[in-house]
């Protein structure tokens, strides 16, 4: 029988404050750990919104330092001086980290999981250290080493830290350096901090796509007529949203009937007057699974780097045939059979993809009738499970030989 872990979950936020893939992929794993007997506590760095004493029959714990800066959950209400301030809170707060250190003393976890550096960032690494916690970072995005958390300029990406970078996370850099595992949720993420840590303690563990994308029953039988285009997330400059309307409203694919469909909330994004009139569905936060089935092709054209790509396996998990940028780690998503990747996310290429895709829609059909389960192998909930479980319980055994 499997050994029975205290597992201590760390993140800035949770449900129900969700904002993205990251939190979402927290509560995957708290799940599973405690379906597997395992003892789960989630620890978060922000109580400035309220959350239950439990969720999922998982402890809810806030450890917070001082009050300064507002984080991430309060969106635009926050100034670019809160928001910096906010950010190294963590790394110079010294309430923050008596507070972790208090925290680790009373729970005792057996390991602590770092499911998202903001907010806790070096102080409760240093903490855990100090405690003799084994720690397990999972870098889900860039915030580890980039005070913005999405290395990019304006709208071109990072070749590497700047300045600035090296320094906000010289500390966070030397933490990570000294654990024997760093998980990464993709090959490019794990590329990238190799190269930004200069080690190779980094192992790649893919999120999973929720096994209620895959139980749920999917429409029987591909629609006929025109086609539904969609894009599901934030609609943010970062995301190629801006290209893809540009694209859709100069492919001239409106008049044939068919459409284009956004959900999510707009951070930022120039909408047209009237897009009903150019055939483009403006429909705020939806539901996943009922969205993707009103959907025959997916686009996911971030200009940035996305180191995973959620909604990438979860329209594939759906059946959708999907087009995703060649950046940061959507490309190890698509399989050729299943979707496509452009050379590039400009206007001209999304307009060309789109009406390809118009002319021949029987490779987006053929892929609505195909199961994709096979397809899916590598991003199942019992695997990611499995891949952790198996690291948490070496990392634990060595912490005990260690004591022996």
């Amino acid at each position: 029988m499997t050994r029975s872990l205290k597992i201590a979950i760390q993140c800035f936020n949770y449900a129900p404050h969700t904002l993205g893939g990251s939190e979402r992929s927290a509560r995957d794993l708290a799940q599973g750990f405690k379906a597997r007997g395992h003892q789960v506590r989630v620890v978060l760095s922000d109580g400035s919104k309220p959350y239950p004493e439990s969720l999922d029959d998982i402890p809810i714990d806030i450890v917070e330092g001082l009050p300064v800066g507002k984080s991430p959950l309060h969106g635009g209400e926050r100034s670019f001086p809160s928001r910096m301030a906010w950010i190294m809170r963590s790394e110079t707060d010294p309430v923050l980290l008596a507070r972790a250190l208090a925290y680790l003393r009373r729970t005792r976890p057996d390991i602590m999981v770092m499911n998202n550096p903001a907010g806790h960032g070096s102080a409760m690494m240093a903490a855990a250290r100090m405690t003799g916690t084994p720690v397990v970072p999972i870098i889900r995005d860039y915030g580890w080493y980039c005070a913005f958390g999405v290395m990019m300029r304006g709208t071109q990406p990072c070749e590497g830290l700047c300045k600035p970078c090296r320094t906000f996370s010289a500390g966070r850099r030397k933490l990570l350096r000294g654990l024997p595992k760093v998980v990464a949720i993709s090959e490019h993420v794990a590329r990238l901090t190799r190269e930004v840590l200069g080690t190779d303690n980094t192992h790649v563990i893919y999120n999973a796509v929720p096994d209620v994308f895959l139980d749920t029953p999917r429409p029987e039988t591909p629609r006929e007529g025109p086609l539904a285009f969609g894009y599901l997330g934030r609609l943010h400059p970062t995301k190629g949203v801006t290209e893809l309307i540009e694209a859709w409203q100069a492919s001239g694919l409106a008049a044939a009937g068919h459409r284009l469909r956004l959900a999510g909330d707009n951070l930022g994004v120039k909408l047209p007057e009237d897009p009903a009139a150019h055939g483009i569905d403006v429909l705020g936060r939806q539901e996943a699974i009922p969205f993707l089935d009103s959907l025959d092709v997916m686009f996911l054209p971030a200009l940035w780097h996305e180191p995973f790509g959620r909604s990438v396996v979860e329209a594939l998990a759906r059946g959708l045939f999907v087009v995703g940028s060649p950046m940061g780690g959507i490309p190890e998503l698509i399989p050729p059979e299943r979707g496509m990747i452009p050379e590039r996310i400009d206007v001209p290429s999304l307009i060309s993809v789109m009406q390809s895709i118009a002319a021949d829609p029987a490779r987006v059909r053929q892929t609505r009738a195909t199961d994709p389960v096979p397809a899916l192998a590598r991003f199942r909930s019992e695997r990611m499970i499995s891949e952790y479980e198996a690291l948490l319980l070496s990392l634990a055994r060595q912490k005990e030989d260690v004591h022996a």
